[in-house]
């Protein structure tokens, strides 16, 4: 379940504190029930865990994300451009 919430950031964000306190009950739990960590609060046990919330994940898959679709959409210009140049130079060269 934890994997598919992970993979449904992009789908779906949540954006309300009900959907966002919904998504974070499964970590709570899951974190709570390990041994030596149920005394501990929630950002105390992420912390010994070396774990990002589902809040900061999403938001860390999406700016992964949107840097991704920025690169491409970049080098996509540029390859074009290119061979825009390349197809200019070829038929100045001819005539």
């Amino acid at each position: 379940m934890f994997a598919y919430l992970l993979s449904m950031t992009l789908i779906w964000w949540p954006y309300t504190v009900k959907d966002i306190e919904a998504t974070e009950i499964v970590p709570r739990r899951f974190t709570k029930r390990l041994p030596k960590f149920s005394a501990l609060p929630y950002t105390e046990r992420l912390k010994r865990l070396n774990l990002l919330s589902l809040e900061l994940r999403r938001l860390h898959a999406n700016l992964i994300c949107s840097y991704k679709i920025l690169f491409i959409i970049i080098m996509h210009f540029i390859s074009g451009s290119k061979a825009h140049k390349n197809t200019a130079s070829k038929k100045t060269e001819t005539n």
